[in-house]
């Protein structure tokens, strides 16, 4: 199911995936996905994969996504592997 039908609110329901950070950052922003798309330096299915299918980015994204949330998206119940994998990418 598509989780944008779920949800009518531009706005993310919840922050399961790190495109919900994104989703929420941009919106806050008032960023548009096309502009966000030019910042990123990716593609817009690529950003629409994080933001609406709960796609992983790549390792070679995460830098400038840290760096437009500011922070870095993980939860902290998540296994100290994961929270290691996203510490790693993130430097």
């Amino acid at each position: 199911m598509d989780r944008k039908a779920v949800n009518s609110s531009p706005y993310p329901a919840s922050f399961e995936t790190i495109g919900d950070h994104i989703r929420k950052k941009r919106l806050d922003l008032e960023i548009k996905r096309k502009d966000f798309v030019k910042l990123m330096g990716v593609g817009k299915k690529t950003v629409d994969g994080w933001e609406l299918r709960g796609a992983t980015p790549q390792s070679e994204n995460m830098k400038r996504i840290i760096d437009f949330l500011g922070y870095v998206p993980y939860d902290p119940i998540q296994p100290l592997s994961k929270r290691i994998v996203i510490w790693r990418l993130s430097n």
